[in-house]
């Protein structure tokens, strides 16, 4: 399967971290397993559920592909439906679960988030699926700013300076938004899975921005995206400044988290988490009127 997102380590001395492989054994991704913890949709289906066996973390799709999660995160598994294209399995291991095994073994702080850079410096917005913030990016890249990601960004700070790493150049748009900002692509866009109709558009092929990598840029601002249904009797743009405890709930909401019963990893994403919003960096929410 195709990983065009990363980067390219063939002909290098660079190792590879992680090691991925799609079995073509059906038996794991069928087999009955005690789930220790679900992810739900708003109208409490289950997205996603959690186990662990003899060292072994499992991820499972329902309907869709198993993940087995091994090696202290140097191995992953897809256990997948006979029929799931292609296209979803390279969807799921990019944007769902290689973020949770690198927060997880590899002790980074990981967040559902759309990356710009403006002036060279990162702003970024966090929200939940289908709240906006890849259409704001693509709005700021039709401007001519430099989209970075769309969905996963690592954020450290060191020395009280807040950095935003994106982990892979790409971004995913519904058709009204491409319609929108269709003079700027060179391409349509490409399946991202079965179950969306969201296209997947590589960066490569934005036509106001440069490729620029995975390094880490200095985070100017942090925006909380609200809910649309908040905003329907709003009829301009509201940003206001967040801290504190709100900021704390935020940032806990919209990470990304591999093992909810690990208590020694949960302490720790706590203390990173609390460094971010004891930082200094600029936190608001934004809330205005979707059209």
């Amino acid at each position: 399967i195709a990983l065009p997102e990363l980067a390219d380590i063939s002909g290098t001395n660079a190792l590879a971290d992680v090691v991925i492989q799609v079995s073509v054994d059906p038996f794991e991704y069928s087999r009955t397993r005690e789930w220790l913890h679900h992810w739900r949709a708003p109208d409490q289906s289950v997205t996603l559920s959690f186990a662990r066996d003899e060292g072994i973390l499992f991820l499972h799709f329902p309907d869709m592909a198993r993940f087995a999660i091994g090696k202290n995160g140097h191995l992953v598994t897809c256990h997948a439906r006979p029929s799931l294209t292609s296209e979803t399995i390279r969807h799921l291991l990019l944007d769902q679960v290689l973020p949770r095994l690198f927060a997880h073994f590899f002790s980074c702080t990981v967040f559902h988030a759309s990356f710009v850079s403006v002036d060279g410096k990162g702003v970024c917005f966090l929200a939940d699926s289908g709240w906006g913030k890849s259409t704001i990016a693509a709005g700021l890249g039709a401007a001519g700013h430099t989209i970075l990601t769309d969905d996963c960004l690592k954020i450290d700070v060191r020395n009280n300076c807040v950095t935003g790493t994106p982990a892979y150049c790409g971004i995913r748009l519904l058709a009204d938004s491409i319609e929108k900002y269709g003079g700027s692509f060179k391409t349509s866009g490409e399946t991202v899975a079965e179950y969306t109709s969201k296209k997947r558009i590589s960066l490569t092929t934005w036509g106001t921005s440069e490729s620029s990598g995975q390094e880490a840029l200095p985070l100017q601002a942090l925006f909380l995206l609200t809910s649309p249904q908040e905003t329907i009797d709003l009829h301009t743009p509201e940003i206001v400044s967040v801290g504190g405890m709100s900021a704390m709930k935020a940032l806990l909401k919209n990470s990304f988290c591999l093992d909810v019963h690990d208590q020694q990893w949960q302490v720790a994403h706590f203390r990173r988490i609390s460094a971010i919003a004891a930082s200094g960096l600029p936190i608001y929410s934004l809330r205005y009127p979707r059209k």
